[in-house]
């Protein structure tokens, strides 16, 4: 998830989102190391340094979840993009999404997976929208963006 909006907005892009959460059957998941081990006890998402070159909006912060502690790899870009979009709406349809939602810092190109929808973070108001990486057909190649804003 990328992190932008706003003042005080944000964009969030999820990377290489694939498969479902860690199962949960009568409070067991077989995927989780045993007790006691050190991966159990460790943070599922670990912060990573931002892999993106400096632009307008500055660096951000990356975290990555492990495909052992996620069931399969994540990473998530945040980082905050002051004074970008409309003060009346925020990022609230398709086509601001594609124009203010940094996919292209993962792939140059890339298409829609769906059309967006509106989401709420926390009182910020916001939209999100799935996409497909050009050249990967495997999950890892589909990422999220959610862009919100606040205090505008």
């Amino acid at each position: 998830m990328f992190w932008s909006g706003a003042t005080g907005g944000a964009l969030l892009l999820a990377a290489l989102l694939a498969g479902d959460g860690p199962a949960a059957t009568s409070g067991t998941d077989d995927r989780r190391p045993p007790a006691g081990t050190v991966a159990e006890t460790a943070p599922r998402f670990v912060e990573t340094a931002w892999p993106f070159a400096m632009d307008q909006w500055g660096l951000g912060r990356a975290f990555r979840c492990s495909a052992a502690d996620c069931g399969s790899e994540i990473t998530i870009f945040v980082r905050p993009k002051i004074g970008f979009c409309n003060c009346t709406t925020g990022v609230a349809d398709d086509e601001e999404m594609d124009r203010v939602g940094d996919v292209d810092l993962l792939a140059p190109r890339f298409a829609p997976a769906e059309a967006g929808r509106g989401v709420a973070v926390g009182e910020m108001p916001g939209w999100m929208r799935a996409y497909a990486l050009a050249g990967r057909s495997d999950p890892a190649g589909t990422v999220l963006a959610v862009a919100f804003s606040a205090q505008c």
